[in-house]
């Protein structure tokens, strides 16, 4: 059995363990984010009380358990294993980090699902490649078809996993032999992920839509707006990684304020907190429009406040999805004062 034939059996094995293994790990944070809802509607106090312990377990964990003791963004140790290491992540990053990024986020920390699954179908494929003594070409291959497979189950994409392997891994250049292997991986996983969980999307799709109806100006300044906020969203990201870097508290101290931070603001805006799924669809929907324009500039500065917290004070997970809550509030905050 040649090289490539290889690939392509592991990849059908790898997308069939990734997407179970995706299920538990959206069943385990369904279940914490509803625990965590019901006592945030029984009392207020549970806001401001339950970020600070799931940030402080989460830094905990990651700090006690991982080897490399890094957390926030957990896409970058997935291109960091790829580009440096051949593909290869520790059982204990790959368990430690998955679970810091659910505890994150079912606690009211504002990040994206798709960190931890990007994480686990990587750390698992990267096991399976260790345990048959593959060569460091092709763990890097069923790697990323891997982490493919985990990012299509959890977005219900499988083409969002595809481009993932193809494009993410570079900056200039494409990752053309992992095609067809993670195009297996990421169908199958999508697949057998829809077919327990169901098919429903995670954002509407726009049916009554015509491109005839775009107008050319409107979606030229809208996109010049939307890329100035993301600018500032880079740079208030890095500026608050630069300040954290240079306290000299205890870190879970600063894991534990971060928290905090985050359940006062979720007291006043608790539609910052978490994934966010439910804002994203509304904004995407057009429900947006019974929200102010003061209401969503608000919305938008503290979204961007709580996930630079999150993610640099102690707290995993994706940044991925935030980015898109951000763009979605950019739009429609664009179209209602266009509307002026």
């Amino acid at each position: 059995m040649n090289e490539y034939v290889e690939n392509l059996f592991f990849s059908i094995i790898i997308g069939v363990v990734v997407s179970f293994s995706t299920i538990f790990l959206f069943e385990i944070y369904s279940l914490l984010q509803k625990f965590a809802s019901s006592l945030f509607i029984f009392s207020s106090f549970f806001i401001i009380l339950i970020p600070p312990i799931g940030m402080s377990i989460s830094y905990l964990i990651v700090n006690k358990i991982s080897e490399t003791k890094t957390t926030g963004c957990g896409t970058h140790s997935v291109i960091d294993s790829y580009l440096y290491k051949s593909g290869y992540i520790s059982e204990k990053d790959t368990l430690s980090k998955t679970l810091a990024s659910i505890i994150t986020i079912s606690s009211g920390g504002s990040a994206g699902l798709e960190g931890p699954s990007l994480l686990l179908g990587g750390g698992i494929a990267s096991f399976l490649g260790k345990r048959m003594n593959l060569k460091p070409k092709q763990l890097s291959t069923i790697f990323l078809c891997g982490a493919s497979a985990g990012l299509s189950a959890i977005f219900k994409a499988p083409l969002t996993g595809i481009f993932f392997a193809l494009e993410i891994p570079y900056k200039r250049d494409l990752a053309k032999e992992v095609f067809i292997p993670a195009s297996i991986s990421s169908i199958i996983s999508y697949v057998i992920f829809i077919s327990i969980k169901g098919s429903e999307k995670l954002f509407p799709s726009i049916t009554d839509f015509s491109p005839l109806q775009i107008n050319m100006f409107h979606l030229i300044m809208n996109s010049l707006f939307t890329s100035l906020v993301a600018l500032f969203f880079i740079r208030f990201f890095k500026a608050i990684n630069k300040i954290v870097s240079k306290i000299n508290f205890n870190p879970l101290l600063i894991a534990m304020l971060g928290g905090l931070i985050i359940g006062i603001l979720g007291l006043f805006m608790p539609q910052c907190m978490g994934v966010g799924y439910d804002m994203i669809h509304s904004l995407i929907s057009g429900d947006y429009k019974i929200f102010s324009i003061e209401f969503l500039i608000l919305l938008l500065i503290i979204k961007i406040f709580v996930t630079s917290i999150t993610l640099n004070f102690g707290g995993s997970g994706g940044l991925f999805i935030p980015s898109i809550y951000v763009g979605a509030t950019v739009g429609a905050l664009y179209e209602l004062i266009s509307k002026l």
